[in-house]
């Protein structure tokens, strides 16, 4: 995965930042497929949840700030 530097431009680290969110969206909910231990589904759920959260927050902003036809 890309990193940030000086020279990133702020669309850029902003779509870095959603496709982190969604990364971790999607590997939460996979584990939730393969874990068994009620504490760790519990702690998955949470997490997944908080990503999908985060992951739709941005979304929503870069489209507002940077996507004004939609």
């Amino acid at each position: 995965m890309p990193k940030i530097t000086r020279d990133t431009k702020l669309t850029d680290a902003w779509q870095m930042a959603i496709r982190r969110e969604k990364a971790a969206l999607e590997f939460y909910t996979q584990a939730l497929e393969v874990v068994d231990d009620p504490a760790l589904r519990s702690l998955f759920t949470y997490l997944a949840g908080e990503e999908k959260k985060h992951w739709t927050m941005l979304q929503d902003e870069y489209d507002k700030h940077f996507m004004p036809d939609n």
